[in-house]
């Protein structure tokens, strides 16, 4: 007896097995700190998900004329591990097929239902209970959503990164001016001490101003 392929989806949770590569600066956001790294790098790991989304739909839609469904009558379950591996009985173009999905359940299949299955068009012995496709409309819609908040996110680090040099550079400007409007030391002609030019006598011998 074959073992079939399997994937997610079905009755309550269940054990996938896989199928193979072919497949599958201060910020403040909702009330939180973030620095402008901290932003950089949430956008590039959102837009990166975004990324890996568009490949998996991408990988889904190249596989999908691999397959066909058909309806199978549940035969058997196979308790194993802790999970039900449930048993088809099928037919393609007159030719009669039982195999056990490789797919765990954590409830059995109801014996004699009549079920969807999909199978390897190259190998019928190939099944599973699930559209190995996926919902592909789906998954481009989250792709679309994730490729926006990384989008957001990035210009938000942008504009928090700009806001952060303008600030940077008006400081650096102050700190230019404050330093150009210390006063100098002098020294005074008479006793040799030192004293800020902006006094109009020697601190120590109260001389005037040196002229």
């Amino acid at each position: 007896m074959g073992r079939g392929r399997s994937f997610s989806g079905g009755r309550g949770s269940s054990r996938s097995s896989s199928f193979g590569s072919s497949r599958h600066g201060i910020f403040i956001v909702g009330g939180h700190k973030c620095t402008t790294g901290a932003l950089f790098c949430g956008a590039i790991i959102t837009l990166f998900i975004g990324f890996c989304a568009i490949i998996g739909a991408i990988s889904s839609i190249s596989i999908k004329d691999d397959y066909s469904e058909v309806v199978g009558q549940c035969v058997e379950n196979t308790y194993s591990d802790g999970w039900y591996y449930s048993t088809y009985q099928y037919t393609i173009e007159g030719v009669n097929y039982e195999n056990t999905s490789e797919e765990g359940w954590e409830y059995p299949e109801i014996i004699g239902k009549q079920v969807v299955i999909f199978y390897l068009i190259s190998n019928p012995n190939i099944i599973t209970e699930k559209d190995p496709v996926g919902n592909i409309p789906a998954t481009i819609i989250a792709a679309i959503v994730l490729f926006a908040l990384g989008g957001f996110v990035l210009y938000l680090a942008i504009k928090q990164y700009k806001k952060n040099k303008e600030v940077k550079n008006i400081q650096e400007k102050k700190d230019f001016q404050v330093g150009l409007n210390i006063p100098k030391d002098i020294e005074c002609r008479y006793c040799g001490g030192n004293y800020k030019e902006n006094l109009n006598t020697c601190p120590h011998c109260g001389a005037a101003k040196n002229k």
